[in-house]
């Protein structure tokens, strides 16, 4: 019953009523809904202060700070306390601040620096929420990142500056300026988060060189094993719709990710074999992806 139930919600979160054929990219349309219009902060900029730390590794970046607050404020189906996240502010502000005072550049790997800028995408996006959330928790279910907007209509992702390094940059800028571009890693997609439901599941974990493929290529099976946000069995899969905006980052099309990581052994050489054919594209919640949202589904483990 509990699965049943957690389906039915699940179709009312993401529906099937405005799924399309796969077709070239194409970009994420702006998010739309019965959500509050918030202004963007022009500059996100984290002043240091006791008990910040005033030197770290600046070659080989360490972030288990930021990994023990997403290990306690993310659950099992990748929502966040946005709440326990507010209590611990500071602890983000100090990890934020070495952010901002290490330069990418100097890291001593490539993969150094993919970790660093996928780490900073998330800490930056969940700063973000925290100083444009409104104060009554009541009207959280109205909030999408989405909405948070500049005098001129633009979006957080691009209005909100920060300093990193010696680079201005937005969520945009890493995003679609660094990661994409540089990586062209299909998988990043599964591993950075937009605080929106239907965004892949935010990890419970930091980012780390060492074990960088691993955790991505973990990130990307629980993405594509997601019924929430992706359904590869069935002859004609239904899948997020971020395959469609970021076709280009997923040369192979969405059912060859999908054979990659998919669970079953069934579904993966029935995707290979068919990997030239269609899908169907799930419509996108911008709802915030917080624990006890009114959007939020339950489990399908039944745990």
């Amino acid at each position: 019953m509990r699965v049943l139930a957690a389906l039915f919600l699940a179709s009312a979160l993401i529906g099937l009523g405005g799924c399309g054929v796969e077709e070239p990219e194409t970009p994420a349309p702006a998010p739309a809904g019965p959500f509050l219009e918030i202004a963007a902060p022009e500059r996100i900029e984290i002043a240091w202060r006791e008990p910040f730390a005033k030197e770290w590794n600046r070659e080989t970046f360490d972030h288990a700070h930021f990994g023990a607050l997403l290990n306690k404020y993310i659950d099992k189906d990748g929502l966040v306390d946005y709440a326990g996240f507010q209590r611990d502010e500071a602890a983000l502000d100090e990890y934020l601040y070495r952010l901002q005072h290490t330069e990418p550049i100097k890291l001593a790997s490539a993969d150094e620096r993919y970790a660093f800028w996928i780490n900073a995408y998330n800490a930056f996006t969940l700063k973000v929420v925290l100083v444009t959330l409104p104060e009554a928790v009541k009207d959280w279910d109205r909030y999408s990142l989405g909405q948070v907007k500049s005098a001129d209509g633009v979006t957080a992702w691009k209005a909100t500056h920060f300093r990193i390094g010696t680079e201005d940059c937005t969520l945009d800028r890493i995003e679609n300026g660094i990661l994409r571009p540089t990586w062209k890693d299909g998988r990043v997609h599964a591993a950075v988060n937009c605080a929106s439901m239907s965004c892949p599941r935010m990890q419970p974990f930091a980012f780390e060189a060492a074990r960088l493929q691993e955790q991505l290529d973990e990130a990307a099976r629980s993405w594509v094993n997601d019924p929430l946000r992706n359904r590869a069995c069935g002859p004609v899969p239904e899948v997020s719709a971020i395959f469609k905006w970021y076709a280009s980052d997923f040369p192979g099309g969405a059912r060859a990710f999908l054979a990659r990581f998919a669970e079953r052994e069934e579904d993966r050489g029935r995707l290979a074999a068919s990997k030239d054919e269609p899908v169907r594209f799930l419509d996108y919640s911008w709802a915030l992806n917080r624990q006890g949202s009114f959007f939020a589904v339950p489990s399908l483990q039944g745990e």
